[in-house]
């Protein structure tokens, strides 16, 4: 099975939105973010409040609540923005290239411009389908992004790709309401 495709600048950043997304150590940042600095500053406001200082005691209490509910919204866009720039400066080349992709018995074959890989399915450690995109993640770190929108036969496609996890008994995730947040 062939299939080729284009990666745009929304597919990588997609991509990247959803490791975060996944990542340990940027959903604790991000609860941190979220829970523990609000609720520092809600009880240094009401300890100040208590020790006879309430105007202090309300500004920080105010400031605390008015952080849980708008620093998510510019955290958010935080994220999107260091991405974008990100993948401006790593992944300008590959944007708009076009990518072959086959699936044979045994391996997959990667062809970008005159580049290729020939990647075993051994090395697959994980599949995942988000709204936009199918990635496949490889043992050495790296992820092969499928842009939905590209290929006529999805469903064909995704479901080789499940009898390939099926066969190596790994992770097909099905992600599809997906979305960052």
């Amino acid at each position: 099975m062939e299939i080729s495709y284009s990666l745009s600048e929304e597919n990588y950043l997609n991509h990247q939105l959803f490791h975060a997304s996944e990542s340990m150590i940027i959903r604790k940042r991000r609860f941190r973010s979220k829970y523990i600095f609000p609720l520092v500053y809600l009880l240094l406001g009401i300890f100040l409040y208590a020790v006879k200082s309430p105007v202090l005691g309300y500004i920080f209490g105010g400031l605390g609540i008015v952080w849980f509910f708008l620093y998510p919204f510019y955290e958010t866009g935080a994220y999107v923005k260091q991405y974008k720039k990100l993948i401006k400066e790593n992944f300008s080349e590959s944007i708009n290239k076009t990518v072959n992709l086959t699936l044979d018995d045994t391996h997959l074959r990667l062809v970008e411009g005159v580049s290729e890989a020939k990647i075993d399915y051994s090395e697959i450690k994980q599949i995942a389908e988000i709204p936009h995109e199918i990635l496949i993640k490889i043992s050495n770190g790296n992820t092969i992004i499928i842009p939905k929108n590209q290929i006529s036969n999805l469903e064909s496609v995704a479901k080789k790709l499940e009898e390939i996890a099926d066969k190596l008994q790994i992770d097909y995730l099905d992600y599809s309401q997906w979305r960052w947040k």
